[in-house]
């Protein structure tokens, strides 16, 4: 691979990540940021580091001409705690990959052609956010019932199954999208449980029993997804 020898050439605790990062560029619509062999990698643009100098960090939404999540493997770690990688529809790969980031908080690949089991995140406890709308995923979202600090979920218009009812335990979800998916139950009854949260729902591809969803707060219908997500707001 093509980082593989740009790290050879490269002098820095974060050979891996940086080499990798440099290597990402030649997949970007426009290279207009500062990433280079000389300059630090905490000073990426784009792009985090922690106090050990390992990425947790990294934003590129709407940059990505054609990437493969595979290719990313040295930058997916641990570490990583933030991944926005949404509006790219050449964003493709299986997010198996990134089963060794179980220290998530958000994922945004929403807008993109990654593909794979959601249950790889069924383990990323941490997990506030996560935004896979539009995308090629599949699995149950059963597999997410434990994740007891996600707040934001969208899944819609996926191929995700299962029951809506195995969301009640997620008292802390403030949106969930499930608009044009496999999910089946009844919304109502889960909105009994979840009083605070914002379900939009259709009936759409789905066995979904359409209930009363609280959107007021929100100031938006139901099924109007693009102005669910800008409410809730992407993370900067």
């Amino acid at each position: 691979m093509i980082y593989e020898k740009l790290a050879l050439e490269l002098m820095d605790e974060n050979i891996e990540q940086k080499a990798c990062l440099l290597a990402m560029q030649f997949a970007l619509k426009k290279n207009d940021l500062n990433w280079a062999p000389d300059v630090d990698l905490a000073k990426f643009e784009c792009a985090r580091t922690n106090q050990a100098g390992n990425l947790e960090y990294l934003d590129l939404s709407k940059k990505i001409e054609n990437l493969d999540l595979a290719e990313m493997r040295p930058c997916l770690s641990m570490a990583l705690k933030r991944l926005h990688l949404h509006s790219n529809i050449g964003v493709k790969g299986d997010i198996q990959a990134l089963e060794c980031c179980r220290g998530l908080a958000e994922v945004e690949l929403y807008l993109t052609s990654v593909s794979g089991n959601i249950s790889v995140f069924g383990e990323a406890s941490n997990l506030t956010k996560l935004n896979l709308y539009s995308s090629r995923v599949i699995g149950s979202i059963n597999s997410l019932s434990k994740l007891r600090k996600l707040q934001f979920l969208d899944v819609g218009y996926t191929s995700v199954r299962g029951s809506i009812m195995a969301l009640a335990p997620n008292t802390g979800l403030e949106v969930l999208t499930v608009v044009n998916t496999q999910i089946s139950g009844n919304t109502e009854a889960l909105q009994e449980c979840l009083p605070n949260c914002f379900i939009a729902a259709s009936r759409d591809r789905s066995g979904l029993e359409y209930g009363r969803c609280r959107s007021q707060s929100l100031g938006t219908s139901p099924t109007n997804i693009k102005s669910t997500t800008d409410a809730w707001g992407s993370s900067k």
